[in-house]
């Protein structure tokens, strides 16, 4: 917890895909699990495109400067490849 407060946080982050911005998603300032529903994307058939995560705001820290992310992960439904 002390270092969670030391370090900036994460506050808005931007999904591209292909370069193209989608989405912002705003965090909350607490430790653990958020989750967000993020609306279906038609994308093209095999997919092979780059999705991106931005850093666009964060919590500052008290101490330190850097932000840290612990995991990222993607959870879908149907025909995903």
């Amino acid at each position: 917890a002390t270092l969670f407060r030391q370090n900036a946080r994460p506050k808005v982050i931007e999904l591209s895909v292909d370069g193209e911005p989608k989405l912002r998603l705003h965090l909350k300032d607490t430790m653990g699990l958020q989750q967000f529903e993020i609306p279906k994307l038609a994308l093209e058939r095999p997919s092979k495109h780059a999705i991106t995560l931005k850093i666009m705001d964060v919590f500052p820290g008290t101490n330190f400067e850097d932000t840290c992310i612990a995991e990222v992960y993607f959870q879908g439904t149907g025909k995903m490849h």
